[in-house]
């Protein structure tokens, strides 16, 4: 990859979505055509302003989209632990391999649910 951080959009529903301070733009061209301008302020907010084909779209950030799994997390003898599952039985099944044969004491290790960002599918 080109170090560049690639982001998804989405078109705002209402002007409240917009969120700009002061403003950095960046134009991105093709050949010598205007394809889109992205404004960003000091804090981050982004908003982007895109040619289409008969019209222009303005767009703000998509949120990722995110996934359940199931975690393994807690310590075993001290050590923190944390492993993330598809499968709430996976999850389960781990648990009781690294708590087998040991104490409550050393091993303090449950299975709860998280929330993990969807990979890029490039």
């Amino acid at each position: 990859m080109d170090g560049k951080v690639y982001m998804n959009w989405t078109t705002p529903k209402s002007s409240k979505e917009v969120l700009l301070d002061g403003v950095n733009i960046e134009i991105d061209r093709n050949d010598s055509s205007f394809v889109s301008a992205t404004f960003t302020d000091p804090s981050g907010h982004k908003v982007r302003v895109r040619k289409n084909d008969y019209s222009w779209i303005l767009e703000v950030p998509k949120q990722p989209e995110t996934k359940e799994k199931f975690a393994v997390v807690g310590t075993l003898r001290g050590v923190p632990v944390s492993e993330t599952f598809e499968q709430e039985y996976d999850a389960t099944r781990r648990k009781n391999k690294l708590s087998e044969d040991l104490s409550e004491t050393e091993a303090d290790l449950k299975v709860e649910t998280t929330q993990v960002v969807e990979d890029i599918p490039w």
